[in-house]
């Protein structure tokens, strides 16, 4: 019978990143029933969206305010399409979506800072930009 193997140093500090990062990113959504932070014109925008079958339309009747459409519309568009395609309530998607890429974020982060890079002190310095 073969013995379960322990969980390692670095996959032990991924869970615990994760655990984390989901108390301080769902806690507060959970707390709240309407989006954090200013949720209005883009609860509009992406009604738009949805509405024009969605299609990105070039200004938004937020505030009838002829605002363009100028906001980068992927985020935007895959709310849209998430509200499209489930019954979920579309303050509920534009609670959850940011959370989820939120929390999905941590792995990819993870898995990029354990792979040590060596880079020469004259790649920071080209960086770093002249001296004042």
């Amino acid at each position: 019978m073969e013995r379960p193997r322990a969980v390692s140093g670095s996959n032990a500090v991924l869970l615990l990143a994760l655990v984390v990062g989901l108390g301080v990113r769902v806690g507060p959504i959970l707390a709240h029933a309407w989006p954090l932070h200013d949720g209005g014109l883009f609860f509009r925008m992406i009604s738009e969206i949805v509405a024009d079958g969605l299609r990105i339309p070039s200004v938004t009747s937020y505030g009838n305010a002829g605002i363009p459409f100028a906001y980068p519309p992927l985020a935007l568009w895959l709310a849209a399409l998430l509200k499209s395609l489930t019954p979920m309530s579309l303050a509920d998607v534009m609670r959850l979506l940011p959370a989820t890429f939120s929390v999905l974020e941590l792995p990819a982060f993870f898995l990029q800072a354990a792979q040590p890079r060596v880079v020469p002190w004259s790649k920071v310095a080209e960086l770093s930009g002249p001296a004042p």
